[in-house]
């Protein structure tokens, strides 16, 4: 590894650096046609782009420019919205990822963010991950990263200075960042072909910055202390991480229309068992004896169970199996009207949709 890449890394600015045989350039120019009376392969339109060069990438794959990592159309602010809608209702905090698709150091984190083992786990059951694109040469969305902590400017007095790929961590509670990582503070010593970044920096990163632990007791007994003033029954939910089952349940939970319309009839609470203290034994309670998630228990407002209703151990998917869900809310209580029915019907048909799938 030739020194002119720890000096590139050191802002982690896109530009043109050695690495490994031949030239890595995360950020490409655009290849013009060749011009007029350029001998041309037999078969080929002088027209025609040149082929994009592919660069060595994570893992033995290739990179090719753009990468297609960032949605370039999509709208931040909508993004990190719905981010914190999710993450508030699921108890996690948003983990933003900055970059553009021309930036080669951006599939080297998204790979370690996505596939290693130590760093994988933290995001999918800590964190709702979303990834903001900056442009080209960073030409879009800078004041949002400026906003989230991620100083893009390649040289600034107070020594911040960053560029792609950088992360940042967003309370939901706030809506303000808690702590930012890029540039120099997260690229490995020595930086290799198979080692761009340095994953346990990362990893501990996102340990630290994860939301605090909350007690399940206290949960419950703020969702009981509702029920009881409302006169409502309580629908408690319990999940764990990295289970599909479990994140239909939150997912279909944390949906706006279906918050709404549950909100209407019971006190919904979400537990989630392996990152709320005390969370299994409360479980093991509300169930009469040891399961594991999901379960969907229908609770009186003193969060007793209710006669003749079963917990489930899964989102209904089958019409069949949405009847006799929303004839049990209705037993619950009949407070439950026709439009609220309706919702749920098709929430919960559409989050049994890429089940089915399968």
């Amino acid at each position: 590894m030739k020194k002119t890449i720890a000096g590139v890394c050191a802002l982690m600015v896109c530009a043109t650096s050695a690495f490994g045989q031949g030239v890595f350039d995360p950020n490409p120019a655009p290849k013009a046609p060749p011009p007029a009376g350029t001998p041309q392969t037999p078969g080929q339109d002088p027209a025609a782009p040149v082929a994009q060069q592919e660069f060595p990438g994570p893992r033995g794959t290739k990179i090719t420019f753009p990468t297609g990592l960032y949605d370039e159309a999509a709208v931040p602010a909508k993004q990190i919205a719905e981010a914190i809608a999710v993450a508030r209702a699921e108890d996690k905090r948003v983990l933003v990822m900055f970059g553009e698709n021309f930036c080669g150091f951006c599939v080297f984190l998204n790979d370690v963010l996505k596939n290693d083992p130590n760093v994988s786990p933290v995001v999918k059951s800590e964190y709702v991950w979303v990834k903001i694109d900056l442009g080209q040469k960073f030409t879009k969305n800078r004041e949002v990263a400026e906003q989230y902590g991620v100083t893009l400017w390649t040289q600034r007095p107070d020594g911040t200075s960053m560029g792609a790929p950088a992360m940042s961590v967003i309370d939901p509670a706030t809506g303000r960042h808690v702590a930012v990582l890029g540039g120099n503070d997260m690229t490995a010593k020595p930086m290799t072909m198979s080692r761009v970044f340095d994953e346990q920096k990362i990893f501990q990163f996102l340990m630290d910055n994860r939301a605090p632990s909350k007690s399940a007791d206290s949960v419950f007994s703020d969702a009981k202390a509702t029920a009881i003033k409302d006169g409502r029954p309580m629908l408690v939910a319990f999940t764990m991480p990295l289970n599909e089952p479990s994140a239909a349940v939150s997912g279909w939970m944390a949906r706006a229309d279906v918050a709404a319309a549950l909100s209407s009839v019971v006190v919904p609470a979400r537990i989630d068992t392996e990152r709320m203290i005390g969370g299994v034994d409360l479980l093991t309670k509300v169930n009469g004896k040891a399961a594991l998630p999901p379960l969907i228990a229908l609770l009186d407002s003193k969060g007793e169970a209710i006669k003749d209703v079963a917990p489930l151990a899964a989102l209904p998917k089958t019409d069949a199996e949405i009847e006799s869900f929303l004839s049990m809310l209705a037993k619950a209580n009949p407070k439950l009207s026709d439009a609220d029915k309706a919702v749920l019907t098709r929430s919960l048909r559409e989050a049994g949709k890429p089940a089915e799938k399968k």
